[in-house]
């Protein structure tokens, strides 16, 4: 069974079998808490992608897809533009 000892700083460095075991990698978190007086490590991997968020926080909407998402964007934009130039009287045909 390996063991980990505490240095200087609570500084406690994982022993390799352990971190093979749980697949951690450099800069990969671990939540510890505390359950009948023993200390339980569980991975928390980092996120290298904003898609991997998708999905973590339950919504009312359902998510339309990114195609839906920059159509829309691109709808509002345009609208925006459109509007701008009514009001500057942009584009206007003159008589």
């Amino acid at each position: 069974m390996p063991v980990a000892y505490l240095r200087q700083k609570g500084v406690l460095t994982l022993p390799k079998e352990v971190r093979l075991a749980l697949g951690l990698k450099e800069r990969d978190g671990i939540l510890i808490t505390v359950e009948n007086n023993r200390a339980v490590m569980q991975p928390i991997k980092q996120r290298t992608s904003y898609k991997e968020f998708f999905g973590v926080f339950a919504g009312k909407n359902q998510f339309p897809g990114f195609d839906a998402e920059e159509i829309a964007a691109e709808e509002a934009i345009a609208e925006s533009v459109v509007n701008y130039n009514r009001s500057k009287n942009i584009g206007e045909k003159k008589p």
